[in-house]
């Protein structure tokens, strides 16, 4: 679930596999894929080649001889593509955020907090953790 939420829900995830909070080993050890096995998800053709020439402010093949299609890395936020530079040949990685990301980390800390003021409600947490 974690992963189609994405964002901050992936990161939460992550926290919550180290952390001293009394979580069940059975959830740590589902939390803990989110440390190393986010799959990318978005298209490269229809969103990542887009992004990466509205950001860099030219075509992709004017700066690269390559680029691998299928990330070599995610994150809650974006993923990343391993690249060759044009000219220098130089093996690079690039890093792409997710356009939405924009707006989706704000709301997403905007519905953390909410569910936080919820669990003070219900004496779920102390009321210093919504704060």
């Amino acid at each position: 679930i974690m992963l189609d939420l994405g964002g901050l829900y992936i990161k939460l995830g992550q926290v919550l596999s180290v952390t001293a909070l009394p979580i069940p080993e059975e959830y740590r050890e589902r939390f803990r894929i989110l440390q190393s096995n986010v799959p990318g998800h978005e298209d490269f053709d229809s969103v990542i080649l887009p992004t990466l020439e509205k950001e860099l402010k030219s075509p992709v093949r004017d700066i690269f001889e390559s680029i691998e299609e299928t990330p070599c890395g995610a994150a809650s936020i974006g993923q990343a593509h391993r690249a060759v530079l044009k000219g220098t040949k130089e093996p690079v990685v690039i890093k792409v955020q997710y356009p939405d990301a924009k707006w989706q980390v704000p709301a997403d800390i905007e519905c953390v907090g909410q569910f936080l003021k919820v669990c003070v409600w219900f004496g779920v947490v102390d009321e210093s953790a919504s704060k």
